[in-house]
């Protein structure tokens, strides 16, 4: 046979084994993709149920802390139709409940890898807020009033957290690699989700009293922020001998000080000075004292937070009058900026951006060492 022939022979084999080969690399590389798109669909789909979950839940809490403050005092016709809500309010607890529990399950199943701290941290983690979920529905069936969790309560700061952690591990999912699982971890869900149905409330408890201190620190320097730029804008605002701070002022009745000079037109008063700015009788005595103390002083200024307001009083005025951010301020006032001045003058603030740092620290840390793996 000629040598050309076995040589064109050898050509075609070549080609035909790069052409195979290309075929295999290519069906490989297009599975991978494949599996990757469909896996990135599906964590979409959990991502989407997962917030709407979070939404459901907030909604229901709500939902519960109204129904509860209507409850009525004896039963009949009201109390039957109060208990017919109560029970339609607990079927979508428990079907809340048991989505995110299916969501737990999946995210237990192939949490992303990470050190043995890491991994206990995250079941921690999602085990809080399967309490937190099943609390909720417990309360709600037996009846239980509870006030919902205020803005400066660790128990809210602790479900937002715990939301934001698991976004968190669901975020880290899409990112991923594809890979078979370890041989010695291929036991380790079963393991991971049985170790997430041991905790009790008392587990949940304990966490809250650990995340109870990072968020008293949080507001301590949220509230010092607050303080600090409010006394800076008194300080901006008024010409520098006309006012005085009530603290400087007016010590306890026991406590005999000086009056104030006859240059102060008015003394401020700023929280957590130990007057309770919510009590009207107690802002109206205060006044009385200042007035009956100085013959000069013409004015008596509260600024109140939570719902920011300028609450002044006015000698020979039969009542106080609430200013807030938008309204103007009397102009008699001794103002050392330009007029009219807004209330937003004097209450405008912002967090620093050292309070913003902290608020890092509020974090449901590591689980307890009886717990890891």
């Amino acid at each position: 046979m000629p040598k050309f022939f076995y040589g064109a022979l050898t050509a075609v084999i070549a080609a035909a084994a790069t052409v195979f080969a290309a075929a295999i690399a290519g069906n490989r590389i297009a599975a991978a993709w494949d599996l990757r798109k469909k896996r990135g669909e599906l964590d979409l789909l959990l991502t989407t149920d997962f917030y709407k979950q979070v939404a459901t839940f907030k909604a229901i809490a709500r939902e519960w802390t109204n129904l509860a403050a209507r409850k009525p005092l004896a039963t009949g016709a009201t109390f039957a139709a109060w208990e017919e809500q109560q029970q339609a309010l607990v079927l979508r607890a428990i079907v809340g409940e048991a989505d995110m529990e299916v969501i737990l399950l999946k995210l237990v199943v192939d949490l992303p890898s990470g050190t043995t701290e890491e991994h206990a941290s995250d079941l921690h983690r999602l085990a809080l807020l399967r309490i937190i979920y099943r609390n909720l529905r417990e309360r709600i069936g037996s009846g239980v009033v509870e006030p919902p969790p205020g803005y400066r309560d660790p128990a809210l700061w602790m479900f937002n957290s715990l939301v934001g952690h698991v976004a968190e591990i669901i975020q880290a999912r899409t990112a991923r690699p594809l890979h078979l699982r370890d041989k010695d971890v291929v036991d380790r869900p079963r393991v991971d989700y049985l170790r997430l149905i041991t905790y009790r409330t008392a587990d949940y408890q304990i966490a809250l009293n650990n995340l109870a201190p990072r968020v008293r620190a949080f507001f301590d320097l949220r509230d010092n922020d607050r303080v600090r730029q409010r006394q800076d804008n008194i300080k901006k605002s008024f010409i520098g001998a006309s006012f005085a701070y009530a603290y400087e002022l007016l010590p306890p009745p026991s406590s005999p000080s000086a009056p104030p000079s006859g240059s102060v037109k008015v003394v401020v008063e700023m929280p957590r000075t130990g007057l309770d700015l919510r009590d009207a009788h107690s802002m109206r005595v205060a006044a009385e004292r200042l007035f009956q103390r100085s013959p000069h002083l013409q004015y008596y200024l509260l600024i109140a937070d939570g719902d920011a307001r300028i609450i002044l009083f006015t000698r020979g005025a039969a009542n106080p009058i609430e200013f807030r951010e938008t309204d103007v301020l009397p102009n008699d006032l001794p103002f050392a900026i330009a007029q009219p001045v807004y209330g937003i003058a004097l209450l405008r603030w912002e967090v620093s951006h050292e309070t913003l740092v902290a608020i890092a620290d509020i974090d449901v840390r590591d689980a307890p060492r009886d717990r890891r793996a």
